[in-house]
């Protein structure tokens, strides 16, 4: 089984697959009113950003929580 079996499930995009993941960086929250601190996992991503010409298209990472 390789990672393009596994899937990672984010908040604001849904399930990606792990071998699109480039990077993982953990942080933790601060304690806020009382309310303990978590940990937040973001996932890094390459993607193609670009102005519509073919030699301007550059691979840039991209980060989701």
């Amino acid at each position: 089984m390789g990672l393009s079996a596994v899937w990672v499930k984010t908040l604001g995009d849904g399930p990606v697959r792990a071998d699109q993941i480039v990077g993982v960086h953990a942080r933790r929250t601060p304690a806020i009113s009382g309310k303990p601190s978590h940990w937040l996992l973001n996932a890094v991503f390459p993607l193609t950003t670009g102005s519509g010409q073919l030699d301007a298209w550059r691979t840039s990472p991209c980060i989701r929580t």
